[in-house]
């Protein structure tokens, strides 16, 4: 309450002065009320988020900016004193990083500007608040050097904490055959193959390429989102004995380099003939069969 009655006081402050005016009878003088303009303190902070500490986003809104979990993330601060007084005491906190403090600038000008740089990584199971999206609050404190008000400003940073993966899961008639022999299938009998392809991390996934090492390119799958998944299949014929092929699943995640993931599976293919008995004939159903035709 006082520093706003102070800022009051200052803002509508009249000072008297006597205005002097020369006249052919010699000097008269008058007193009227002259209004001095007082400064008017005022600062202003923008705040930047980068992956690589060279390029720069004004990060305001949730989710504007991408970065990979684990990897670096770097903030710079940009403070200008945008009022018609000098400042005293300026510097620089921010509210989620340890320390707080970021800087202190001291002394700035009217005019002046000043950048303060600070970085961390990006966490693991990032603390998303606001649905997805870190966010934190780069806040400016400065003095008037004449009038003595305090002056702040504050600006936030928001960005997605991207963790891009797939999974792919390959199968053979059915059978995850990760270990041999897999499935046993009669030579020159169909083999189907499944590639279950699904995108385990949070961002999007384009442009997923599945490959195999033995059957070349099985398809590409333009767009998953996180959760989704999508299965192709090729289709061949049994060769005899021990068989292995390799998947693999590439994709292109919006930040960071691509993401894959490979899985085996096996069969063996063979040539013998079923593996059951001949049932032995009873001498006396053959009787009885007999009886029954007639004979």
């Amino acid at each position: 309450m006082k520093a706003i009655y102070k800022l009051l006081v200052f803002l509508t402050l009249c000072l008297i002065t006597t205005v002097s005016c020369a006249s052919a009878n010699g000097s008269d003088s008058d007193t009227e009320p002259a209004f001095v303009g007082l400064p008017c303190p005022a600062v202003e902070v923008t705040k930047y988020v980068s992956s690589d500490n060279s390029s720069w986003e004004d990060a305001n809104t949730a989710g504007s900016a991408l970065l990979v979990e684990s990897n670096q993330v770097y903030w710079k601060y940009v403070v200008e004193n945008v009022g018609d007084e000098p400042l005293v005491d300026v510097e620089v906190t921010d509210d989620q990083l340890d320390p707080g403090l970021i800087c202190t600038i001291g002394d700035l000008g009217v005019g002046e500007e000043a950048t303060c740089y600070a970085d961390d990584y990006v966490p693991e199971d990032c603390p998303y608040v606001d649905g997805e999206v870190y966010r934190n609050n780069g806040t400016v404190n400065g003095v008037g050097l004449v009038t003595g008000i305090v002056v702040t400003d504050s600006d936030p940073s928001c960005y997605f904490g991207a963790d891009p993966s797939v999974d792919i899961e390959k199968s053979t008639n059915g059978k995850d055959a990760d270990e041999a022999p897999g499935p046993y299938i009669r030579l020159n009998y169909e083999v189907v193959w499944e590639f279950n392809v699904t995108n385990t991390g949070n961002v999007n996934l384009t442009d997923i390429e599945v490959t195999d090492d033995k059957l070349g390119l099985i398809g590409t799958i333009e767009l998953l989102q996180p959760g989704e998944s999508c299965v192709l299949t090729e289709s061949g014929t049994a060769s005899l004995g021990q068989y292995e092929n390799n998947a693999t699943a590439v994709g292109v995640a919006p930040i960071g380099p691509n993401v894959t993931d490979s899985d085996m599976s096996h069969y063996f293919g063979h040539d013998s003939q079923p593996n059951f008995e001949v049932p032995t004939a009873n001498p006396l159903l053959i009787i009885g069969m007999l009886g029954l035709a007639g004979v």
